[in-house]
């Protein structure tokens, strides 16, 4: 990834928001591995959807992606939600996950929050945290659950996306931290099978063993220990991968590469075809 890391552009930019909506017939046909539509993190060509907002999306639907997993930095030039929701619905696309600073969650901004997500019809939504010790990772189960109970009572179920968090930080592993420390009932996660296996992790052992835990997943290769690559330019087993996500029930997935600007948007085109001609 670029210099500025997913976390910290939502940290420091603020206000995230972002929808779902209903699925329709038309988008299960374009289903491929699993049984919820394909889509795409947002943040892998927020230079395309800042440029041309409109444009992005038809060119990201011409490839057979119907979703978009959104980060929005809520910043004073950024779409509102009205806005990227009539481009959505003009590509033919739907956003079925956000990406919300840990700000979001808060008494005093949830308000706000839960208006731009029911416009959109937002069911799921990720919190960001940011921890550096052990007990951070601790704090921060205890902060998601509380903001997991909140959404809950709104209808809406709390995730958490993971990056680099199973390099063991004072002798513990702060995935392992907070799946053990978030109630299932209140927090899920979005898992991303290409940061685990970049951070030295088997995503096969932890979506087999905590199939529970998941309603999301990213599908990112890695070569040679790193991002940037097409799906199935890599050296990760996504047969082996998407079987377990589908035991597990996860319902939505999207393509995430870390390529560069200047070859992203080829690295989803090749990632959309892998996935169109995947067979489990």
């Amino acid at each position: 990834m670029s210099s500025i890391s997913r976390r910290e552009f939502l940290v420091e930019g603020g206000m995230a928001v972002a929808g779902a909506a209903l699925l329709t017939a038309g988008a299960r046909a374009s289903a491929y591995p699993l049984d919820g539509i394909l889509g795409v993190q947002s943040y892998d060509v927020r230079q395309a959807l800042a440029a041309n907002l409109d444009g992005t999306l038809k060119q990201l639907a011409g490839f057979g992606i119907k979703a978009l997993d959104l980060v929005w930095s809520g910043g004073p030039n950024d779409p509102t939600s009205a806005q990227y929701r009539k481009a959505l619905d003009d590509a033919g696309m739907v956003c079925h996950n956000a990406h919300f600073p840990q700000t979001a969650f808060t008494e005093e901004n949830w308000k706000a929050t839960l208006v731009h997500g029911r416009e959109l019809g937002l069911k799921e939504m990720v919190c960001q945290t940011r921890a550096t010790t052990a007990d951070d990772y601790k704090r921060s189960a205890e902060t998601l659950n509380g903001f997991g109970a909140r959404t809950k009572d709104d209808g809406i179920q709390l995730g958490w996306h993971n990056h680099g968090e199973f390099r063991p930080v004072d002798g513990q592993v702060p995935f392992d931290i907070l799946l053990k420390g978030t109630d299932p009932k209140l927090v899920k996660f979005q898992f991303d099978v290409g940061n685990a296996a970049q951070a030295g992790a088997d995503p096969l052992m932890y979506l087999t063993t905590y199939p529970d835990r998941y309603y999301s997943m990213h599908a990112k290769d890695v070569k040679d220990g790193r991002i940037g690559v097409a799906l199935g330019e890599g050296s990760l087993d996504f047969k082996k991968l998407f079987a377990a996500a589908k035991a597990a029930n996860i319902h939505n997935y999207d393509i995430e590469t870390g390529a560069p600007e200047a070859v992203v948007m080829e690295k989803i085109r090749i990632s959309a075809e892998y996935l169109r001609d995947f067979k489990l």
